[in-house]
């Protein structure tokens, strides 16, 4: 469908994968990931690659997780990763199942930035972290680092004097 004149394509390849199961169910793997990035790399096409505790929620059932449970979880993603030669063109971090606590200060052990930080500044398979940057598979000015943080229930946001 693509292929149809005047339809520019794709401009990137994200990819969002349940890690759990590499792990516990055995379906699928990093290896595979780094086949999918190959094959984009072919196809000029930039990977982007989403990073998130998927365990999390069944650790916190069991009574076994808490904010350093989801900065092991993905640091260890991107520790996994670089064993096969990952190398995203981006990565997101995201965190949608309440965890961490909190997302500042970047100095606060297991805050979200923190994590964040220490993901780019550890993980041989981050690209650099700039506002922007060349990415490797189209030679384009693209962005490095996104993260996402929807603050868990009951998390107090600041407002204004005027409601």
């Amino acid at each position: 469908m693509l292929a149809i004149p005047e339809v520019r394509g794709l401009d990137f390849y994200r990819l969002d994968v349940d890690w759990l199961r590499f792990n516990v169910q055995q379906k699928g793997s990093w290896k595979e990931v780094r086949q999918l990035e190959l094959f984009c790399r072919q196809k000029k096409l930039p990977f982007s690659l989403i990073y998130w505790t998927s365990g999390y929620p069944g650790m916190q059932k069991r009574g076994f997780a808490d904010d350093s449970t989801w900065h092991t979880s993905i640091m260890q993603q991107g520790y996994d990763y670089t064993a096969v030669d990952g190398r995203p063109d981006q990565i997101l971090i995201e965190s949608w199942v309440g965890a961490p606590s909190q997302c500042l200060p970047e100095t606060g052990s297991w805050t979200f930035t923190r994590s964040a930080l220490d993901f780019v500044k550890k993980s041989s398979n981050s690209p650099p972290l700039s506002s922007h940057q060349q990415c490797p598979a189209t030679k384009d000015r693209c962005s490095a680092l996104t993260c996402i943080f929807v603050p868990p229930l009951g998390f107090a946001a600041a407002s204004s004097p005027d409601g």
